[in-house]
């Protein structure tokens, strides 16, 4: 791995620390890259909080805790990362790791559309089309699934 300018922030040296370890992709990696993770999370980078909890839903270098996933990607989501969004809103629409909430699921999946992401935009249109979360409307959940089909 290349040196880290002095200047740059701790918390980003242990992210792309452990990103490198995971690049390597055996399992003893992960178990060094999980502290380092944490470490950074714990620093308030919204990237390792996302990264930290999709391990934690894949149970990659630990075992699975979707309650502790759905804490980190709030953290994500509230600085803004479009992913931390999308995965927030499927655990509030299914209720994995936390309450069955599919009003809040729904909104999740409106500002991870808003910022462009094409798979929100065809959930936004299915739980409009079905009335998940909101009121039923077929016509305009057509038409945010035809949107997230476009070029």
């Amino acid at each position: 791995m290349r040196n880290q300018s002095s200047d740059t922030p701790p918390a980003e040296v242990a992210y792309q620390q452990a990103l490198a370890l995971a690049k390597k992709g055996r399992k003893a990696h992960a178990h060094r890259a999980v502290p380092l993770l944490r470490s950074a999370a714990d620093d308030g980078h919204a990237m390792a909080a996302h990264a930290l909890a999709t391990w934690y839903i894949h149970g990659i270098g630990m075992r699975k805790n979707f309650r502790a996933a759905v804490a980190l990607e709030e953290v994500a989501a509230r600085a803004g990362i479009v992913e931390a969004m999308f995965n927030l809103a499927f655990a509030y629409e299914t209720g994995r790791g936390t309450d069955k909430d599919t009003t809040k699921a729904l909104r999740l999946y409106r500002r991870a559309a808003a910022k462009g992401d094409r798979d929100a935009m065809y959930e936004v249109g299915r739980c409009v089309f079905y009335g998940i979360g909101t009121k039923k409307n077929e016509r305009l959940g057509r038409k945010w699934i035809e949107r997230s089909q476009l070029p």
